[in-house]
């Protein structure tokens, strides 16, 4: 195939002048039209990490900052101390869950980056302490386990809501819709 037919493969244009995708020098990339993403559904961001954190891990900002460069550290304009992500705890408000795998990646040249997924379905780690998480159960950081979430039984600040059950009891993984806000029991 020639660099014309591949061309029209990926970007299925057959006229001249209407350029729909292009990836620009400077690494930008731009299109014209809508983007569909497959399996991985959610939209998460790199932030820095001490510890080790595992995919669905939920995850709160610690004290502690690192260095973060608006322009990859090619200048001394832009850098920022960023506050570093650990395991969340019981009574903090989450930032997010750690994401098994994004759909979209932001924050690629953060050092030491963990994905925190903020929006989308994500898989989180869950406790049974407050009952085995059903679909449309909202959760909430457990209260005996850090970087876990629990069913929330009462107004609290919900991490998302459950669109899959809980297999087994102690603790399992469940699919999550990542929500972030204060969720009243009704």
């Amino acid at each position: 195939a020639t660099s014309t037919d591949v061309f029209r493969i990926l970007s299925d244009v057959t006229s001249t002048g209407n350029v729909v995708f292009k990836v620009k020098a400077n690494g930008d990339i731009v299109t014209d039209g809508a983007t569909t993403l497959g399996t991985p559904a959610d939209l998460a961001e790199n932030y820095p990490s001490n510890e080790a954190l595992s995919a669905g891990t939920v995850v709160a900002f610690s004290t502690t900052t690192e260095s973060w460069s608006l322009d990859n550290g090619e200048t001394t304009e832009g850098t920022y101390q960023m506050s570093t992500v650990r395991k969340a705890k019981y009574g903090e408000e989450a930032l997010g869950v750690i994401s098994t795998r994004p759909g979209i990646l932001l924050g690629g040249n953060t050092t030491n980056g963990v994905p925190v997924a903020f929006s989308g379905r994500v898989p989180v780690l869950v406790t049974d302490e407050n009952g085995l998480v059903q679909q449309g159960d909202y959760l909430t950081i457990s209260s005996s386990t850090p970087g876990y979430a629990m069913k929330a039984i009462s107004s609290s600040y919900a991490i998302g809501r459950a669109i899959s059950d809980a297999t087994s009891a102690s603790t399992s993984k469940v699919l999550m819709v990542v929500e972030n806000k204060h969720h009243e029991v009704r």
